[in-house]
């Protein structure tokens, strides 16, 4: 657990530790992932079907001497009163909506493997400014302790001067090296300075904290490192790296999205049903129908070549990023 002293506002923490906070409080990192939720609901928005149309029209609100006497619609109300209404429901072709859900779920991978690709690299960065600042804060203590066995041996230097028993130019050498350990601290101090407030911002901590890292995990293991073999890693590298992922699975949206373009072809239809009262050779009549475009002007010819041209560019990507 992270330390917080009870009068600064210093936390002490391990390398795991702050990379614990990092992964649970960084602001790039959160938005980010929405960007998976945005996804999924456009899955889901997918789904749905169309909403179906009502439509009320030719209500008459007064009538005259020609008005035909009709049976009432309660009451006394409605001999007279003429009124039509239409209900149509839209129905896609071709397995457009299927399509239309298969390329979301695949936008839904994508935005997975974007947020892989986001958490590595600022995973890269949080991680070198760790190192340089825990590099660093161990710099400047050794400077701080040698500069402080200096000032122990300047001070028995400057006794020695004042009694006279040895001269001032070893005393001055001793004084300008202690200038040069100050200088040193100083410029180290700044970076320090520099790093936590980087590291600030990408752990999402109090401004005035002060951030003091162990030496845990300062050295790496590099038996993992010896163990690697060139071939397999290259192997791993093309099959999970999360920005090939993204390529992949960009060819498979062009592929479905291609597809539905060819589906736009088959237009879709729209089924109805209508109750027309007073205006028919029946005074309640209902009746079915449906209406359809002719595809006689728009094929969607460009759609479909666009989305071809997009599939064979997806595939000259991926060749090149492998």
């Amino acid at each position: 657990m992270a330390q917080i002293g009870a009068i600064s506002d210093t936390i002490v923490l391990s390398r795991n530790q702050a990379e614990a906070i990092f992964l649970e409080k960084n602001i790039s990192l959160i938005s980010e992932k929405l960007n998976i939720d945005i996804a999924e609901a456009q899955v889901i928005q997918a789904k749905l079907w169309p909403n179906p149309t009502l439509t009320v029209g030719e209500i008459n609100l007064w009538s005259n001497a020609t008005a035909q006497q009709l049976p009432v619609l309660w009451g006394n109300y409605g001999r007279t009163q003429q009124v039509n209404a239409e209900l149509e429901q839209l129905v896609q072709t071709a397995g457009k909506r299927k399509k239309m859900i298969a390329m979301e779920k695949v936008g839904v991978d994508i935005a997975k493997e974007y947020f892989k690709t986001f958490l590595r690299n600022l995973k890269i960065e949080f991680r070198s400014n760790l190192t340089e600042l825990q590099y660093t804060q161990a710099q400047e203590a050794i400077y701080k302790k040698q500069l402080s066995s200096m000032q122990t041996l300047i001070k028995a230097y400057g006794n020695q001067v004042a009694q006279g028993n040895i001269g001032k130019a070893e005393y001055i050498r001793l004084k300008a090296s202690e200038l040069q350990f100050l200088k040193e601290i100083s410029d180290l101090q700044k970076d320090n300075n520099s790093l936590q407030k980087e590291l600030k911002v990408l752990m999402n901590l109090p401004p005035a904290s002060f951030i003091k890292l162990t030496d845990e995990g300062f050295v790496p293991a590099n038996k993992n490192i010896e163990d690697i073999n060139i071939g397999n890693l290259m192997a791993s590298a093309v099959e999970n790296r999360p920005d090939m992922k993204v390529l992949k699975l960009g060819n498979d949206y062009n592929d479905i999205k291609y597809k539905y373009e060819k589906a736009m072809r088959t237009p879709d239809v729209t089924l109805g049903v209508s109750y027309d009262r007073g205006a028919s050779l029946m005074n309640d009549f209902v009746g079915l129908g449906f209406s359809v475009d002719l595809p006689f002007f728009n094929r969607n010819k460009g759609n479909i070549k666009v989305a071809k041209l997009t599939v064979e560019q997806g595939k000259l990507a991926t060749e090149e990023k492998t």
